[in-house]
């Protein structure tokens, strides 16, 4: 085998070679050279994805197809997000953003995908219709589905409105602060003031 054959062997740029032998006449005259045939696969150029190393990255960016284009754009050793650290590290999308918010984008066979809601229809499954990815951790370049819920567009509206507002409040209506030995949390995260709770029981 040639030295040429055999490096395009190695790299996956030829994918098999069917070699065809004659045999010699019986008066053991020089037999006929022997053909061989390279075949390769249809519509794939052979050469390896930049990410995972199998042949096939012809039309892709050098990827062998849009999952592994994107996740060649994923930094999964994101920081922990301050305002929910018990998610764990984000995974944030260093690719193209789609707006000034952080949202990032991708275009899959034509289509125009918010990269968080393609993590979320990738790993965990299809977004029900009406419903919209909500952030859990707050970092809106963050594509780890673990960060990410489906919810209504009124919970989503709820959460990052009025939630930012309440957030944000460092008192209580009847201007108790929100300190740790006066902060109660409910099980949605919601804060209640313990001193108003006293009170109220009296």
């Amino acid at each position: 085998m040639t030295e040429w054959l055999r490096a395009d062997l190695e790299t996956g740029r030829i994918d098999e070679v069917t070699t065809t032998a004659y045999c010699a006449p019986a008066d053991f005259a020089p037999a006929p050279p022997k053909r061989i045939q390279l075949h390769r696969t249809k519509g794939c150029s052979g050469l390896p994805c930049r990410r995972c190393g199998r042949p096939g990255a012809q039309g892709q960016g050098g990827y062998c197809g849009p999952e592994c284009r994107f996740w060649a754009k994923v930094n999964r050793n994101g920081p922990i997000s301050p305002r929910r650290p018990d998610l764990g590290p984000c995974w944030l999308w260093t690719g193209a953003p789609h707006n000034r918010k952080g949202y990032g984008r991708l275009d899959v066979g034509g289509e125009r995908w918010e990269a968080h809601r393609y993590a979320y229809t990738l790993l965990v499954g299809p977004i029900p219709e009406g419903y919209e990815v909500d952030h859990l951790c707050f970092v809106t370049s963050c594509v780890n589905p673990a960060h990410l819920e489906a919810v209504t567009s009124e919970e989503h509206d709820h959460r990052g409105n009025q939630g930012a507002y309440l957030r944000a409040r460092t008192h209580c209506p009847r201007r108790h602060p929100y300190d740790e030995n006066n902060t109660r949390l409910d099980r949605n995260g919601r804060r209640h003031c313990r001193t108003c709770d006293q009170e109220r029981d009296r």
